[in-house]
């Protein structure tokens, strides 16, 4: 008898990639033979687990062999966004479809939440974002990738959190940036012309994570990310 004792994540956990199923293992095969590489079938084995550290993750650290820089991690780190953009797009598809039909006028508005992994985001390879299916290194902007797929579905909002969160306030030894995926992700949203709404990712009742809030509501230049912002918290002065 076997004893099962699962795996838990806790912060600041670079987390795991997900894609070891029958069915996504299938995928990363054909994309790897696509792209003539049929060597790059398999998932990053460096990666580290659940729980660790970009310093125990090789697959994360500047100069390693086969790390998110190499050749193949570019590759594996893209078709892994690639999957989850593809699938957020099947999914708000599928909603439509449902709510209205597929000849629908009148689509309904709808909102796409996307998760502020703020930890790590300091570091080259911003590994816990990476895991969640964020490409947010090598050059790539994973949010603005997540933003351009929201333009085409229309009528669809770019929803993100940490709006009461400031870089002095996290863990210095967790590389933690809110502050600066805040602005990134507000950015990606206006450049695409999605409307951007914004909520705070932890319970807070103090003045200072209010006026954090108001700080980012003030810094919007589009008027109506402003007014996005006004339907969750009141903004005053």
């Amino acid at each position: 008898l076997a004893l099962f004792i699962p795996i838990r994540w806790s912060f600041p956990g670079i987390g795991a990639f997900q894609c070891y199923d029958k069915y996504m293992m299938a995928m990363l095969g054909t994309a790897a033979t696509k792209a003539g590489k049929s060597e790059w079938s398999q998932p990053p084995t460096n990666a580290g687990s659940y729980n660790s550290n970009p310093s125990n993750a090789p697959f994360f650290q500047d100069g390693q062999q086969n790390n998110y820089a190499s050749d193949y991690g570019k590759f594996f780190l893209s078709w892994y966004s690639n999957a989850l953009i593809q699938h957020g797009s099947d999914v708000l598809r599928a909603v439509r479809t449902a709510l209205h039909g597929s000849g629908g006028n009148s689509a309904p508005a709808m909102l796409t939440k996307v998760a502020g992994v703020h930890w790590w985001y300091k570091t080259n390879s911003h590994p816990a974002e990476a895991t969640a299916g964020y490409y947010n290194t090598n050059g790539a902007n994973a949010y603005q990738n997540i933003a351009n797929m929201l333009a085409k579905q229309g009528d669809t909002e770019f929803s993100f959190t940490c709006m009461e969160m400031r870089d002095s306030e996290q863990s210095s030894s967790a590389a933690c940036g809110p502050e600066e995926l805040v602005a990134q992700t507000m950015a990606a949203a206006m450049s695409a012309n999605v409307p951007y709404g914004g909520e705070n990712a932890l319970p807070r009742y103090d003045t200072t994570a209010y006026s954090r809030i108001e700080d980012v509501a003030r810094a919007a230049e589009n008027q109506y990310v402003l007014q996005m912002y006004r339907l969750r918290v009141p903004v005053v002065g």
